[in-house]
C-alpha cells in the first residue's frame, strides 16, 4: 500500500467519524420518522422532516431505509369477487340465450 494513502486515511481520520456521526443523527431522525408513520413511503417522509426542519434529500432518506430494512409494505392488490356462474338448469323458463359472434378487425 502507498504510503501517501496510510497518511491521507490517517490525516482524514477526524473528518471521518464527524460524517459517520453526522450520518448516524439523520439515519435516527429517519428511523423515528418511519416508525411514526409505518406505512409512509420517502416521499412523505421527506414532507415530515421537511415539516420537522431537517435538511435531508430523497434519495438519503432511501437509502437509510434501505439500510434500516424499514421500507413501508408495497399495497396489496384488491381481488373483486368472481361472477357467480349459473347453470342452464337455474334459468328462468322460456329465456333464451343470446351469443354476439361479431368479429371487428
Amino acid at each position: 500500500m502507498p504510503s501517501w494513502r496510510l497518511r491521507d486515511h490517517r490525516h482524514n481520520a477526524l473528518a471521518r467519524c464527524a460524517k459517520q456521526q453526522h450520518r448516524d443523527k439523520l439515519y435516527e431522525k429517519v428511523r423515528q420518522a418511519a416508525l411514526q408513520h409505518p406505512t409512509s413511503g420517502y416521499r412523505l417522509l421527506y414532507q415530515e422532516l421537511k415539516a420537522q426542519g431537517e435538511e435531508i434529500g430523497l434519495h438519503k432518506i432511501r437509502v437509510a431505509l434501505g439500510e434500516l430494512h424499514l421500507h413501508p409494505p408495497l399495497p396489496r392488490k384488491i381481488r373483486k369477487p368472481s361472477p357467480k356462474v349459473s347453470a342452464p338448469q337455474d334459468w328462468p323458463e322460456g329465456r333464451r340465450v343470446q351469443i354476439d359472434a361479431t368479429r371487428l378487425s
